[in-house]
């Protein structure tokens, strides 16, 4: 039933039989038409939520890193279900987990921590998926966000990662929401376990194979020791301008080629202590422990001139500086701050240094 006919005339009025074959008929017809329209809404529904799972899918077979991955799920998710909030973990022993970067800024507090902890030992222990409209009832405290869907992502039956939205009202997610997102889930699952096993091989490996620069994996390591070490530091994140289209024009060596001219630009440019790396894919990256952002800003514009000057075929590189000082204990926000002042100098038409002003 999809609604109810109501018709009112003046007292004593009676209605022919006639008439109420008319308005029986209408009442059908309508009902027939609403049926119509909810079936076609339905049927749009579906087309769109089989087109963002067969884009997923294409797009994540195509051997992304892990960041890459988180991030273009992200960019996925949260529009389709009109979210703000999304979080990945990827699990590192049966007790422990790590926050994807690429995932909601708000999963990186502190003080939702507890909460965060709560619900990854409940789904590592059943190892099931949870669609709940009401999480008062699930935690036996108040919990910020009311509704939550969370989905592990299992594959030879071990856990290795888990998706989790959230909103703040209750019963906000229909079930369309979890059978899409589980869908998506599954589809993603082997090209999100693949990225991490690749990753953690690449961990193992302290040099980059192709520029012979550090591993990012080493540069992360040696930034968070200079930060419990050192006053100060900056870093410098570069990305090879266009490169797709040096790809596409000259082929996939050239574009090594290109890669491993900017990377012998900027060896050349170090000095002791500082630590070039490979950041990933066209992207490069160079630490400077214990120098300000001003002169991390000057250096940078220096390799940013060199490439312009020196590389053939002749390419750019855009750079985004960040820095930190006494007080910052953790290299994730050094790393934000940089990508944001680099996608900055991209906007700003290349070839160029953005410095980050946050704090």
């Amino acid at each position: 039933m999809y609604g109810v006919l109501e018709m009112i005339g003046e007292n004593g009025v009676i209605c022919s039989e006639q008439e109420m074959n008319f308005i029986e008929k209408f009442a059908h017809t309508t009902g027939a038409a609403l049926e119509n329209a909810k079936l076609h809404e339905q049927l749009e529904q579906v087309i769109e939520d089989v087109k963002l799972i067969n884009e997923t899918s294409h797009k994540l077979n195509s051997s992304l890193r892990l960041d890459d991955t988180i991030h273009y799920m992200t960019e996925k998710i949260l529009p389709f279900f009109m979210l703000k909030v999304l979080v990945f973990f990827s699990v590192i022993t049966n007790d422990k987990y790590k926050i994807l970067e690429g995932s909601t800024e708000l999963f990186f507090q502190t003080k939702n921590k507890p909460y965060i902890d709560k619900i990854y030992k409940k789904i590592n222990r059943e190892k099931e998926s949870k669609f709940i409209n009401d999480t008062d009832t699930l935690f036996g405290e108040k919990f910020p966000y009311r509704s939550l869907i969370a989905l592990p992502m299992i594959h030879n039956n071990k856990m290795f990662g888990l998706v989790l939205i959230v909103h703040v009202k209750p019963y906000f997610f229909i079930f369309n929401h979890y059978r899409v997102l589980q869908s998506l889930v599954h589809h993603s699952t082997l090209a999100f376990t693949n990225s991490i096993l690749r990753e953690e091989l690449e961990s193992l490996v302290v040099t980059d194979h192709l520029t012979k620069l550090y591993s990012r994996s080493y540069l992360d390591e040696q930034i968070q020791q200079s930060i419990e070490r050192d006053k100060l530091g900056s870093l410098l994140l570069l990305d090879i301008d266009n490169f797709k289209q040096v790809n596409d024009t000259y082929g996939h060596q050239t574009g090594d080629q290109v890669i491993i001219q900017v990377a012998s630009i900027i060896k050349n440019n170090l000095r002791d202590g500082n630590i070039g790396a490979r950041w990933g894919g066209e992207e490069l990256a160079v630490y400077l422990p214990n120098v300000p952002q001003h002169i991390a800003v000057s250096i940078a514009q220096r390799l940013v001139a060199e490439v312009h000057k020196e590389t053939v075929p002749h390419t750019t590189v855009s750079c985004g500086v960040s820095s930190w000082e006494r007080g910052e204990k953790s290299a994730h926000r050094l790393f934000i701050k940089a990508d944001k002042a680099l996608y900055q100098a991209k906007n700003n038409g290349k070839n160029q240094v953005v410095k980050s002003c946050e704090k």
